[in-house]
């Protein structure tokens, strides 16, 4: 089982932002720490393919939290 982990949407946080409602999934914003959302690795990889093969985001950055 993959362990769940705490992700930043470095650029295209409006599309990112619209892919998290439409999955579900809890996400916070503040211009501080931008787009922070968690999830596990899996979610991250399927979001980032999804996202380059249905929204053309192909230098999409989103880097875990340490």
């Amino acid at each position: 089982m993959d362990e769940i982990k705490e992700w930043r949407a470095e650029n295209y946080r409006q599309v990112v932002c619209f892919y998290l409602m439409l999955q579900k999934v809890a996400f916070s914003y503040s211009e501080e720490t931008g787009l922070v959302f968690t999830a596990p690795d899996f979610f991250v990889e399927n979001m980032r393919y999804s996202l380059r093969l249905s929204y053309g985001c192909d230098k999409i950055r989103i880097n875990e939290l340490k």
